[in-house]
């Protein structure tokens, strides 16, 4: 910054045709892109995600698509229309021991690169695999998540 001028007197008023709910439908937080388009996003949730979901929805548009309970992990799908802003992906990426990325292949490829840029430290092995600690990777079929109290463990085949 060169430059900073404080102007005296001068307040900002909120335009009286302005709608926040509007301004803000298609975006998950206060991050707006104008650039982006919503995309139909399909989140597959397991564990106690899916009730966390039903309870406080992460965007107003989500759909419960289908609850397989006869799974070796159950599961839920959600649906979203939503714009994939930073902020949308680092919520999921919070919540990434959880929470797979079905569609669109662009996001869970974004996704997935994301996880394995994480640092890991192998802790150890035995035969055809390798245990990891301190990354999670839903969404890749060979790797087992298993979470220790605030740990997080996976077992990655070779």
């Amino acid at each position: 910054m060169l430059n900073l001028e404080i102007l005296q007197d001068s307040h900002y008023s909120i335009p009286a045709d302005f709608d926040a709910k509007l301004f803000f439908e298609n975006y998950f937080g206060v991050y707006v892109d104008p650039s982006l388009t919503p995309e139909r996003v399909v989140l597959r949730a397991y564990g106690k995600q899916p009730d966390y979901f039903r309870t406080l929805p992460l965007h107003p548009s989500q759909k419960e698509l289908a609850t397989v309970t006869d799974a070796t992990e159950p599961y839920t799908d959600f649906e979203y229309h939503i714009a994939i802003t930073f902020d949308f992906i680092s919520e999921l990426l919070a919540k990434n021991s959880w929470v797979e990325v079905m569609e669109p292949a662009s996001l869970r490829e974004q996704f997935i690169a994301k996880i394995e840029e994480t640092p890991t430290k192998e802790i150890g092995s035995c035969d055809d695999y390798s245990i990891v600690a301190g990354k999670s990777v839903s969404g890749r079929t060979d790797i087992n998540v298993k979470s220790l109290g605030r740990k997080v463990m996976s077992v990655i085949k070779k």
